[in-house]
């Protein structure tokens, strides 16, 4: 059974990895790759006013440096901390009502906030370059960015919740020696 903790950085992470899904449809869409968005504006319908602006998303030396910065940049508009607390406030409707406050005065203190900082970062900066990191700021900092940003866990949810309904497992799972879940009925043998 996954604990909490593992279930957050899981969900952590996996989040993470959505949100750079959904920041590159737009590009490949137009028939870009991160590499070449150095226009000065986003060509994305609904992410940018028609007057031409700057994006941060123009083309730049990729190191370290300019990594960590462009991954500071998208906590301001996408801060981890924010997403740590949507993950508790979700967990927290899985606990007994008369237990869920205890369980987020417990969640909420649980987590050192600069450290958990500090592995965004340090995720960001060693899965995204400069230039991806920075149209992810642009994309995020946007309010189709925003409005995504929020309408996303429900889609998550409806994708597990429609998973559960329609896999079939076997009596038992190949390669482990694990019986499947008591709620899983087992098939007949003719």
């Amino acid at each position: 059974m996954l604990t909490i903790a593992n279930t957050t950085s899981r969900k952590l992470f996996f989040l993470m990895a959505t949100v750079s899904l959904i920041n590159f449809s737009s590009a490949f869409a137009a028939d870009k790759t991160p590499d070449t968005l150095s226009s000065p504006s986003l060509a994305s319908p609904g992410i940018n006013s028609a007057k031409p602006q700057m994006s941060l998303a123009q083309t730049i030396a990729d190191t370290p440096e300019t990594r960590e910065m462009a991954a500071k940049e998208y906590l301001k508009v996408q801060p981890v901390e924010q997403l740590y607390q949507d993950t508790v406030n979700d967990l927290a409707v899985q606990v007994p009502e008369a237990r869920r406050q205890e369980f987020l005065k417990v969640m909420g203190e649980a987590v050192d906030m600069k450290q958990l900082n500090a592995l965004a970062v340090q995720s960001l900066t060693e899965n995204f370059t400069a230039s991806e990191l920075n149209y992810m700021t642009d994309f995020y900092g946007s309010p189709t960015g925003q409005a995504i940003y929020q309408k996303f866990p429900a889609y998550l949810t409806d994708i597990g919740q429609g998973l559960r309904q329609i896999i079939t497992l076997p009596e038992k799972v190949p390669g482990t020696p694990n019986e499947a879940s008591p709620s899983v009925a087992p098939s007949k043998k003719p």
